[in-house]
């Protein structure tokens, strides 16, 4: 699977899942980086942020695109600020719906990579 097609499915489980009426990572901003293994379901999901956060954001696709995520204004801000996709909901303890399609995904995305 290629980073565009772990994207694409990652916005299908938060609108599918969550219900959002946005792209977490909108079309226009799917581009291809370099793989690194994935290791939960906050930004440790996020291949840009594994590739790109420890050198701030430069060469993002979406900070270049103006969406960098710190901004308040970012799908991801957006995005936070309606739900989380990890284990729990932090405002009420519920195990988040999109918590397990989300494993999965991650686990699946994973294994492809150790077999590449």
């Amino acid at each position: 699977m290629t980073v565009i097609e772990y994207m694409k499915r990652k916005n299908e489980i938060l609108k599918e899942y969550i219900g959002i009426d946005f792209d977490l990572i909108p079309e226009n901003q799917l581009a291809e980086c370099e793989k690194i293994r994935l290791y939960d379901t906050s930004m440790g999901s996020c291949p840009y942020c594994l590739v790109y956060a420890d050198n701030d954001c430069i060469e993002c696709p979406m900070a270049n695109a103006g969406n960098n995520c710190s901004d308040e204004k970012s799908t991801w801000s957006t995005y936070t600020g309606f739900c989380y996709i990890t284990e729990i909901y932090p405002h009420n303890n519920i195990l988040s719906p999109a918590y397990k399609p989300m494993v999965e995904l991650i686990v699946q995305y994973n294994k492809e990579l150790e077999e590449d």
